[in-house]
């Protein structure tokens, strides 16, 4: 299910997130702007390129899927 939220004021309402989903079905949640890319590798597994959390560079890491997830958005 999928349900809108009402931020009540400005300084709440967010910027789209990435859930990145790994190999072993756990995840993890990324700053849609730290994103830089998702791509296939030659061995054809799906790779994700993204911004390190230092900002010294960018790392790859693969993944199962990945999702945008809207802010104001709560989905169950």
């Amino acid at each position: 299910m999928v349900r809108l939220a009402s931020p009540s004021n400005e300084s709440e309402r967010a910027f789209p997130v990435i859930k990145y989903v790994y190999p072993d079905g756990s995840h993890c949640y990324r700053a849609i702007h730290t994103a830089h890319a998702v791509f296939r590798n030659d061995a054809g597994k799906l790779i994700a390129r993204a911004e390190k959390a230092d900002q010294s560079g960018m790392y790859e890491f693969e993944i199962k899927g990945f999702e945008i997830l809207q802010s104001g958005v709560f989905y169950d």
